[in-house]
């Protein structure tokens, strides 16, 4: 690297100086052609490494591998720029030696030459005199390539499309050697090369750190809602609304405030009249409901008016997820519903939408598992539904209309 590109360099803001390595390496943009930067040399890569390729199943036996010896590296144990190694897939000395030529240096990039393109790793002195296995192959860097250049360059997306267009093999692609061989390189100088690994590493491990904080985003929300529920359906939420009061609140069976009532069996033979939609277990989510896939169900006109799902229903699932519920706000008396589901119509003391909070942190917090029967697969009957306990404000209070109201605007602020 000269002594003005340095200087250049150091005059660079942080931000500034990873922008420049990576439009240099052509990372911001893969669709746009960049030109190779002054200093930096245009050369295929068969021209910088060496390729070996794995053992064939003739020199490598499945009765060759025993517990606890040298480790044989297969695609498998290649996994995000990493060795991996299984304990299972290890041969004995002897057959390490009768295999020298596949013995991994320090400094090899091994390469998976089946399967996903572009898996590769760099041996360190750890994996030295390990074997390349049969579906891997060793890629040895000349001097005027670092390892780790290499390998990122390898990994890189370009790469790997590249790879993939031109991969044979109908079930499992299959690394074309003499494409990889051919594969332009733009080759910047070693200490460059070291100096665009290292800023790499840096890079991918603030990338690896913000994914690793986002996976941990639907669980602290998770718990959020769940809080908020807690919270909702205790009073505590509506603590400040009370001027602090701790009146008590009372509990009632479902039954008392609520009529609850199965839905109609599903049988073809039997089931006589007009075709009418009807509710499956699968359309009701949590406080929603999926009618993309509703069906029709022939049901007689008294029937329909007995089943008909009217507004401010709430519609239960019996199985799969027992107690998963929403409150129905769609047309009057066009859907029925099937067996699988409660319908519950409440009665003055009750709101709908509170119904369906209190089933939510019933199922939440694992009090609502009291009521299933079953030990494989679950399900809330009628007769358990009728007596699960409902929390309720006290009378002419403010809190009783306005819990129902606030909850989903807290979820929404978690969403």
């Amino acid at each position: 690297m000269t002594s003005d590109l340095g200087e250049r360099q150091a005059n660079l803001s942080e931000p500034e100086e990873d922008q420049q390595i990576l439009e240099k390496t052509g990372v911001t943009n893969a669709s746009e052609e960049t030109s190779t930067p002054v200093n930096w040399t245009l050369v295929n890569l068969g021209e910088v490494v060496s390729l070996r390729t794995g053992p064939f199943g003739s020199s490598l036996h499945k009765s060759d591998y025993k517990l606890g010896g040298i480790p044989v590296i297969n695609p498998m144990h290649i996994n995000a720029g990493r060795i991996l190694p299984s304990h299972k897939v290890t041969v004995s000395r002897e057959v390490a030696e009768r295999l020298a030529e596949f013995k991994l240096k320090r400094g090899d990039v091994i390469m998976a030459r089946r399967g996903v393109m572009g898996r590769c790793a760099i041996a360190s002195s750890v994996e030295e005199n390990w074997l390349c296995g049969t579906g891997s192959l060793i890629v040895r860097p000349e001097e005027s390539i670092t390892s780790a250049f290499l390998q990122r360059f390898l990994s890189s997306p370009q790469v790997v499309s590249e790879l993939e267009s031109t991969a044979v093999g109908s079930t499992m692609a299959n690394l074309n050697q003499g494409l990889l061989l051919s594969l332009p390189v733009p080759l910047p100088p070693l200490a460059e090369q070291v100096r665009i690994a290292d800023k790499l590493d840096a890079l991918l491990a603030r990338v690896e750190a913000g994914r690793e904080r986002l996976e941990r985003v639907p669980k602290l929300l998770k718990r959020f809602r769940q809080s908020v529920l807690s919270a909702a359906v205790s009073g505590e939420l509506t603590r400040e609304w009370r001027g602090g009061g701790d009146a008590e609140w009372e509990e009632q069976p479902l039954n008392r405030v609520a009529l609850s009532r199965l839905g109609k069996m599903l049988d073809q033979s039997k089931n006589t009249g007009e075709l009418t939609p009807y509710l499956r277990n699968i359309n009701v989510r949590w406080f929603s409901f999926q009618l993309d896939d509703a069906a029709n169900l022939r049901v007689e006109a008294v029937e329909r008016e007995a089943l008909a799902v009217k507004k401010g229903d709430v519609l239960i699932c019996e199985g799969g997820e027992p107690g998963r519920c929403a409150v129905w706000n769609g047309v009057e008396d066009h859907y029925v519903y099937q067996k699988a589901l409660h319908r519950v119509r409440v009665g003055d003391q009750l709101n709908p939408h509170w119904l369906t909070y209190c089933l939510k942190d019933g199922a939440d917090s694992g009090k609502l598992e009291e009521y299933f029967t079953g030990t494989t697969i679950k399900h809330l009957t009628g007769a358990a539904l009728a007596q699960f306990p409902v929390p309720l404000p006290p009378p002419l209070r403010a809190s009783r209309n306005r819990s129902p109201r606030r909850i989903p605007l807290l979820h929404r602020g978690s969403d």
